[in-house]
Protein backbone atom coordinates (compact mmCIF):
# COMPACT_ATOMS: atom_id res chain seq x y z
CA UNK A 1 0.00 0.00 0.00
CA UNK A 2 1.29 3.42 -0.88
CA UNK A 3 2.42 5.66 1.93
CA UNK A 4 0.50 9.39 2.11
CA UNK A 5 2.89 12.02 0.69
CA UNK A 6 0.90 14.53 -0.67
CA UNK A 7 1.02 17.97 0.86
CA UNK A 8 -3.21 18.36 1.09
CA UNK A 9 -2.84 15.40 3.69
CA UNK A 10 -0.30 16.39 5.41
CA UNK A 11 -1.55 20.16 6.05
CA UNK A 12 -4.27 17.80 8.38
CA UNK A 13 -1.62 16.40 10.34
CA UNK A 14 -0.76 17.90 14.51
CA UNK A 15 1.27 16.46 16.83
CA UNK A 16 3.92 14.12 16.69
CA UNK A 17 6.37 13.06 19.87
CA UNK A 18 9.64 12.77 18.02
CA UNK A 19 11.42 11.06 20.36
CA UNK A 20 12.76 11.32 24.10
CA UNK A 21 16.46 12.01 26.12
CA UNK A 22 16.82 10.17 29.05
CA UNK A 23 18.60 12.46 30.45
CA UNK A 24 16.20 15.52 32.12
CA UNK A 25 13.08 13.32 30.50
CA UNK A 26 12.85 15.54 27.16
CA UNK A 27 10.22 15.26 24.95
CA UNK A 28 10.58 16.43 21.30
CA UNK A 29 7.37 17.68 19.87
CA UNK A 30 6.44 17.91 16.05
CA UNK A 31 4.93 21.28 15.30
CA UNK A 32 2.99 22.31 12.26
CA UNK A 33 1.12 25.40 11.41
CA UNK A 34 -1.29 26.28 8.69
CA UNK A 35 -3.34 29.90 9.05
CA UNK A 36 -4.45 32.65 6.88
CA UNK A 37 -2.60 35.78 7.92
CA UNK A 38 -3.98 39.34 7.19
CA UNK A 39 -3.14 42.86 7.30
CA UNK A 40 -4.92 44.32 10.44
CA UNK A 41 -3.21 47.91 10.19
CA UNK A 42 -0.09 49.41 8.63
CA UNK A 43 2.13 51.91 9.07
CA UNK A 44 3.95 53.12 5.93
CA UNK A 45 7.19 54.99 6.15
CA UNK A 46 6.46 57.10 3.40
CA UNK A 47 3.40 59.54 2.93
CA UNK A 48 1.76 57.18 -0.14
CA UNK A 49 2.01 53.26 0.54
CA UNK A 50 4.44 51.11 -1.28
CA UNK A 51 6.66 54.60 -2.28
CA UNK A 52 9.96 53.52 -1.50
CA UNK A 53 10.87 55.19 1.38
CA UNK A 54 11.78 53.80 5.11
CA UNK A 55 12.01 54.36 8.22
CA UNK A 56 13.33 52.63 11.35
CA UNK A 57 9.88 53.72 13.10
CA UNK A 58 11.48 55.39 16.07
CA UNK A 59 13.43 52.69 16.72
CA UNK A 60 11.32 49.89 16.30
CA UNK A 61 12.96 48.38 13.78
CA UNK A 62 16.46 47.23 13.35
CA UNK A 63 16.96 48.00 10.05
CA UNK A 64 15.33 50.77 7.71
CA UNK A 65 11.86 49.14 6.30
CA UNK A 66 9.17 50.45 4.04
CA UNK A 67 6.08 49.63 6.50
CA UNK A 68 4.84 48.55 10.26
CA UNK A 69 2.30 46.15 10.11
CA UNK A 70 -0.10 44.52 12.36
CA UNK A 71 -1.51 41.50 11.21
CA UNK A 72 -4.14 39.07 12.26
CA UNK A 73 -4.12 35.41 11.67
CA UNK A 74 -6.34 32.18 12.40
CA UNK A 75 -5.97 28.06 11.66
CA UNK A 76 -4.00 25.42 13.17
CA UNK A 77 -0.84 25.60 15.21
CA UNK A 78 0.47 22.35 16.74
CA UNK A 79 0.93 21.36 19.93
CA UNK A 80 -1.39 24.67 20.81
CA UNK A 81 -4.32 23.68 18.80
CA UNK A 82 -6.92 25.83 16.72
CA UNK A 83 -6.46 29.08 17.32
CA UNK A 84 -5.66 33.11 17.15
CA UNK A 85 -2.50 35.01 16.75
CA UNK A 86 -1.73 38.56 16.74
CA UNK A 87 1.74 40.33 14.72
CA UNK A 88 3.70 43.09 14.54
CA UNK A 89 6.44 43.00 12.45
CA UNK A 90 8.84 45.48 10.41
CA UNK A 91 8.86 44.85 6.24
CA UNK A 92 11.29 45.60 3.51
CA UNK A 93 10.07 45.62 0.26
CA UNK A 94 12.02 44.61 -3.24
CA UNK A 95 12.23 46.42 -5.56
CA UNK A 96 13.25 45.14 -9.70
CA UNK A 97 13.31 47.57 -12.99
CA UNK A 98 10.80 46.03 -15.43
CA UNK A 99 11.27 45.40 -19.08
CA UNK A 100 9.61 48.67 -19.62
CA UNK A 101 12.21 50.45 -17.22
CA UNK A 102 9.24 50.72 -14.52
CA UNK A 103 10.06 49.97 -11.17
CA UNK A 104 8.65 46.45 -10.14
CA UNK A 105 7.60 45.02 -6.89
CA UNK A 106 9.04 41.50 -6.77
CA UNK A 107 9.59 40.48 -2.94
CA UNK A 108 9.48 41.85 0.29
CA UNK A 109 11.63 40.61 3.75
CA UNK A 110 10.59 41.33 7.54
CA UNK A 111 12.73 41.63 10.82
CA UNK A 112 11.59 42.29 14.40
CA UNK A 113 8.38 40.08 14.32
CA UNK A 114 6.67 39.77 17.20
CA UNK A 115 3.76 36.75 17.77
CA UNK A 116 1.20 35.73 20.15
CA UNK A 117 -0.95 33.14 19.46
CA UNK A 118 -3.75 31.89 21.51
CA UNK A 119 -5.36 28.22 21.01
CA UNK A 120 -9.12 27.89 21.67
CA UNK A 121 -8.22 25.68 24.90
CA UNK A 122 -6.25 28.96 26.35
CA UNK A 123 -2.89 27.94 25.99
CA UNK A 124 -0.47 30.86 24.46
CA UNK A 125 1.92 30.75 22.80
CA UNK A 126 4.40 33.99 22.26
CA UNK A 127 7.15 33.89 19.76
CA UNK A 128 9.94 36.37 17.69
CA UNK A 129 9.91 35.65 13.43
CA UNK A 130 12.15 37.23 10.55
CA UNK A 131 12.23 36.25 7.00
CA UNK A 132 15.15 36.31 4.98
CA UNK A 133 13.57 34.83 1.67
CA UNK A 134 11.34 35.77 -1.00
CA UNK A 135 11.27 34.57 -4.35
CA UNK A 136 8.33 34.56 -7.07
CA UNK A 137 7.32 31.12 -8.46
CA UNK A 138 7.08 31.65 -12.39
CA UNK A 139 5.07 28.45 -12.93
CA UNK A 140 2.68 29.26 -10.23
CA UNK A 141 2.78 32.64 -10.29
CA UNK A 142 2.64 33.53 -6.59
CA UNK A 143 5.56 34.90 -4.31
CA UNK A 144 7.02 32.53 -1.52
CA UNK A 145 7.81 33.98 1.64
CA UNK A 146 9.84 32.10 4.00
CA UNK A 147 9.78 32.86 7.56
CA UNK A 148 11.93 31.36 11.05
CA UNK A 149 9.99 31.34 14.19
CA UNK A 150 11.40 30.94 17.68
CA UNK A 151 9.16 30.53 20.27
CA UNK A 152 9.98 32.06 23.51
CA UNK A 153 7.23 30.92 25.72
CA UNK A 154 4.48 28.13 26.07
CA UNK A 155 1.34 28.47 28.54
CA UNK A 156 -1.61 25.60 28.96
CA UNK A 157 0.42 22.44 28.84
CA UNK A 158 0.24 20.99 32.28
CA UNK A 159 2.72 18.72 33.06
CA UNK A 160 5.38 20.39 30.16
CA UNK A 161 7.63 23.34 30.16
CA UNK A 162 9.46 24.55 27.50
CA UNK A 163 12.96 24.15 26.85
CA UNK A 164 12.97 25.76 23.30
CA UNK A 165 11.44 25.60 20.19
CA UNK A 166 11.77 27.02 16.63
CA UNK A 167 10.22 26.21 13.13
CA UNK A 168 9.85 27.49 9.77
CA UNK A 169 7.39 28.46 7.75
CA UNK A 170 6.22 29.49 3.94
CA UNK A 171 3.47 31.88 2.76
CA UNK A 172 1.90 31.90 -0.53
CA UNK A 173 1.07 35.37 -1.67
CA UNK A 174 -0.54 36.03 -5.06
CA UNK A 175 -0.02 39.92 -5.16
CA UNK A 176 1.93 41.70 -2.21
CA UNK A 177 0.90 44.86 -3.44
CA UNK A 178 -3.04 43.38 -2.58
CA UNK A 179 -1.56 42.09 0.51
CA UNK A 180 -0.48 44.89 1.93
CA UNK A 181 -3.02 47.61 1.04
CA UNK A 182 -6.25 45.79 0.86
CA UNK A 183 -5.87 43.33 3.73
CA UNK A 184 -6.12 40.03 0.63
CA UNK A 185 -5.02 36.89 3.31
CA UNK A 186 -2.55 34.72 2.11
CA UNK A 187 -1.52 31.29 3.06
CA UNK A 188 1.06 29.62 5.17
CA UNK A 189 2.54 26.26 6.51
CA UNK A 190 5.17 25.48 8.70
CA UNK A 191 6.72 22.77 10.63
CA UNK A 192 9.60 22.59 13.07
CA UNK A 193 10.17 21.06 16.62
CA UNK A 194 9.49 22.23 20.26
CA UNK A 195 11.31 20.59 23.32
CA UNK A 196 9.56 20.22 26.72
CA UNK A 197 10.86 18.89 29.94
CA UNK A 198 8.13 16.20 31.35
CA UNK A 199 7.54 17.34 34.99
CA UNK A 200 7.36 14.02 36.99
CA UNK A 201 5.39 14.16 39.85
CA UNK A 202 7.24 13.81 43.55
CA UNK A 203 5.08 10.96 44.34
CA UNK A 204 2.59 8.21 43.32
CA UNK A 205 -0.91 9.44 45.01
CA UNK A 206 -1.59 12.16 42.09
CA UNK A 207 0.48 12.72 38.94
CA UNK A 208 -1.63 14.91 37.33
CA UNK A 209 -1.96 14.50 33.10
CA UNK A 210 -0.79 15.65 29.63
CA UNK A 211 -3.54 15.30 26.91
CA UNK A 212 -1.83 15.43 23.09
CA UNK A 213 -4.17 15.57 20.33
CA UNK A 214 -4.05 12.47 17.91
CA UNK A 215 -4.32 13.61 14.46
CA UNK A 216 -4.58 10.29 11.97
CA UNK A 217 -4.68 10.33 7.60
CA UNK A 218 -4.61 6.76 6.14
CA UNK A 219 -5.45 4.90 3.45
CA UNK A 220 -7.58 1.16 3.89
CA UNK A 221 -7.87 -1.51 2.15
CA UNK A 222 -9.78 -4.94 2.82
CA UNK A 223 -7.35 -7.49 2.48
CA UNK A 224 -9.47 -10.95 2.93
CA UNK A 225 -13.36 -11.16 3.70
CA UNK A 226 -14.99 -14.35 5.39
CA UNK A 227 -19.01 -14.22 4.61
CA UNK A 228 -22.06 -15.94 6.43
CA UNK A 229 -23.54 -16.98 3.28
CA UNK A 230 -22.23 -18.97 0.50
CA UNK A 231 -22.19 -15.96 -1.81
CA UNK A 232 -20.91 -12.52 -0.80
CA UNK A 233 -23.30 -9.97 -0.70
CA UNK A 234 -26.40 -12.47 0.60
CA UNK A 235 -27.97 -11.04 3.37
CA UNK A 236 -27.13 -13.85 5.38
CA UNK A 237 -25.88 -13.38 8.88
CA UNK A 238 -24.00 -14.42 11.24
CA UNK A 239 -21.82 -14.72 14.62
CA UNK A 240 -18.91 -16.35 13.32
CA UNK A 241 -18.40 -18.95 16.17
CA UNK A 242 -19.13 -16.32 18.64
CA UNK A 243 -16.62 -13.54 17.02
CA UNK A 244 -19.21 -11.13 16.76
CA UNK A 245 -21.43 -9.90 19.36
CA UNK A 246 -24.31 -9.66 17.20
CA UNK A 247 -25.26 -11.45 13.75
CA UNK A 248 -23.18 -9.91 10.96
CA UNK A 249 -23.02 -10.66 7.08
CA UNK A 250 -19.03 -10.84 7.15
CA UNK A 251 -15.62 -10.24 9.16
CA UNK A 252 -13.40 -8.50 7.16
CA UNK A 253 -10.02 -8.09 7.60
CA UNK A 254 -7.80 -5.07 6.32
CA UNK A 255 -4.81 -2.88 6.00
CA UNK A 256 -3.34 0.60 6.82
CA UNK A 257 -0.91 2.61 5.69
CA UNK A 258 -0.62 6.06 6.77
CA UNK A 259 0.43 8.89 9.23
CA UNK A 260 -0.74 8.87 12.82
CA UNK A 261 0.59 11.15 15.38
CA UNK A 262 2.05 10.79 18.32
CA UNK A 263 3.59 7.78 16.55
CA UNK A 264 4.54 9.07 13.28
CA UNK A 265 3.94 7.23 10.21
CA UNK A 266 2.48 3.80 10.63
CA UNK A 267 1.42 0.86 9.13
CA UNK A 268 -1.33 -2.07 11.08
CA UNK A 269 -3.86 -4.66 10.07
CA UNK A 270 -8.01 -4.48 11.07
CA UNK A 271 -10.33 -7.14 11.84
CA UNK A 272 -14.38 -6.55 12.34
CA UNK A 273 -17.53 -7.52 12.01
CA UNK A 274 -20.29 -5.86 9.77
CA UNK A 275 -23.30 -5.53 8.18
CA UNK A 276 -24.58 -3.74 5.33
CA UNK A 277 -27.78 -1.32 5.62
CA UNK A 278 -30.19 -2.25 2.29
CA UNK A 279 -32.24 -0.05 0.59
CA UNK A 280 -34.51 -0.52 -2.91
CA UNK A 281 -33.74 2.20 -5.18
CA UNK A 282 -36.33 3.69 -7.29
CA UNK A 283 -35.73 0.93 -10.08
CA UNK A 284 -36.49 -1.80 -7.76
CA UNK A 285 -32.67 -3.15 -7.22
CA UNK A 286 -31.69 -3.75 -3.96
CA UNK A 287 -28.88 -1.44 -3.12
CA UNK A 288 -26.38 -0.78 -0.12
CA UNK A 289 -27.06 2.45 1.63
CA UNK A 290 -24.74 2.51 4.88
CA UNK A 291 -22.48 0.01 6.70
CA UNK A 292 -22.55 -1.25 10.56
CA UNK A 293 -19.23 -2.54 12.07
CA UNK A 294 -18.65 -3.84 15.61
CA UNK A 295 -16.25 -6.04 17.51
CA UNK A 296 -13.33 -4.08 15.80
CA UNK A 297 -9.72 -4.47 16.55
CA UNK A 298 -6.62 -2.45 14.75
CA UNK A 299 -3.15 -2.58 15.69
CA UNK A 300 -0.07 -0.18 14.62
CA UNK A 301 3.17 -0.24 14.13
CA UNK A 302 5.49 3.07 13.41
CA UNK A 303 8.59 3.40 11.64
CA UNK A 304 10.30 4.27 15.45
CA UNK A 305 9.10 1.11 17.13
CA UNK A 306 5.79 2.68 18.62
CA UNK A 307 2.82 0.53 18.76
CA UNK A 308 -1.05 1.22 19.77
CA UNK A 309 -3.41 -1.09 19.85
CA UNK A 310 -7.41 -0.08 19.11
CA UNK A 311 -11.00 -1.43 19.15
CA UNK A 312 -13.56 0.20 17.90
CA UNK A 313 -17.26 -0.14 16.21
CA UNK A 314 -18.85 2.21 13.37
CA UNK A 315 -22.13 3.65 11.77
CA UNK A 316 -22.59 5.46 8.84
CA UNK A 317 -25.15 7.62 6.79
CA UNK A 318 -25.91 8.23 3.00
CA UNK A 319 -25.26 11.38 1.70
CA UNK A 320 -27.53 11.22 -1.90
CA UNK A 321 -26.35 14.44 -3.19
CA UNK A 322 -22.96 12.88 -3.76
CA UNK A 323 -23.84 9.38 -3.90
CA UNK A 324 -21.51 8.17 -0.93
CA UNK A 325 -21.93 6.70 2.46
CA UNK A 326 -20.12 8.37 5.02
CA UNK A 327 -18.66 5.95 7.42
CA UNK A 328 -17.82 6.88 11.29
CA UNK A 329 -15.95 5.23 13.07
CA UNK A 330 -15.82 5.65 17.03
CA UNK A 331 -12.41 4.24 18.21
CA UNK A 332 -11.51 3.68 21.66
CA UNK A 333 -7.08 3.31 22.46
CA UNK A 334 -6.51 0.24 24.25
CA UNK A 335 -2.48 0.79 24.80
CA UNK A 336 -0.07 2.70 23.19
CA UNK A 337 3.63 2.86 23.65
CA UNK A 338 4.89 5.92 25.83
CA UNK A 339 7.45 8.26 25.89
CA UNK A 340 10.25 7.88 28.54
CA UNK A 341 9.25 9.79 31.46
CA UNK A 342 5.13 9.07 30.42
CA UNK A 343 2.65 6.40 31.09
CA UNK A 344 -0.19 5.98 28.46
CA UNK A 345 -3.89 6.38 30.60
CA UNK A 346 -6.26 6.29 28.17
CA UNK A 347 -7.47 7.31 24.28
CA UNK A 348 -10.09 7.89 22.14
CA UNK A 349 -10.72 9.16 18.41
CA UNK A 350 -13.55 10.04 16.09
CA UNK A 351 -12.72 8.75 12.25
CA UNK A 352 -14.60 9.50 9.08
CA UNK A 353 -14.42 7.18 5.46
CA UNK A 354 -16.27 7.85 2.57
CA UNK A 355 -17.16 5.06 0.20
CA UNK A 356 -18.43 5.04 -3.11
CA UNK A 357 -18.23 1.47 -4.20
CA UNK A 358 -18.55 -1.39 -1.19
CA UNK A 359 -18.07 -4.28 -3.63
CA UNK A 360 -15.39 -2.71 -4.77
CA UNK A 361 -14.04 -1.94 -1.32
CA UNK A 362 -14.68 -5.48 -0.20
CA UNK A 363 -13.22 -6.89 -2.81
CA UNK A 364 -9.81 -5.20 -1.99
CA UNK A 365 -10.11 -2.96 -5.65
CA UNK A 366 -10.32 0.20 -4.38
CA UNK A 367 -8.53 1.75 -1.48
CA UNK A 368 -10.45 4.86 1.22
CA UNK A 369 -8.99 7.39 3.04
CA UNK A 370 -9.88 8.00 6.58
CA UNK A 371 -9.25 10.98 8.07
CA UNK A 372 -9.15 10.59 12.22
CA UNK A 373 -8.61 12.59 14.98
CA UNK A 374 -8.67 12.37 19.25
CA UNK A 375 -7.05 13.16 21.99
CA UNK A 376 -4.60 10.48 23.94
CA UNK A 377 -3.67 11.16 28.01
CA UNK A 378 -0.48 10.29 29.67
CA UNK A 379 0.33 10.65 33.33
CA UNK A 380 4.00 11.97 34.34
CA UNK A 381 5.70 8.77 35.91
CA UNK A 382 6.14 9.26 39.54
CA UNK A 383 9.81 9.88 40.91
CA UNK A 384 10.91 8.51 44.23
Amino acid sequence: MRPITTLTLALVLALGLAGAQEAGQTIDIEMVTVNYWHVVDIEWAGDEPLSGETSTFDGRCSVPSDYYAWGSSEGLTFPTGPGTAETEHCGQLVWEEGDDGQRVLSGRLGSDGVMTLRGADGSVMTATFYADESSFDQAMGVFLYGMHFTAESVTGMPGLTLVESSFTATYVIPDIAAMLTESVPVIGVGHGTATFVVEAAVGPEDVGAIEFEMVNVNQYRVTDVRWAGDEPFSGATSTFDGRCSIPSEYVRTGALDGLTFPIGHGWGTTEQCGRFVWETDAEGRRVIRGNLTSDGIARLESDDGSIMDMSYDATSTYDPVMDLVIYSMAVRIDDMTSPPGLSFVDGRMEATYTVSDFEALMSGAIEIVGVVHGVATFAPLATD
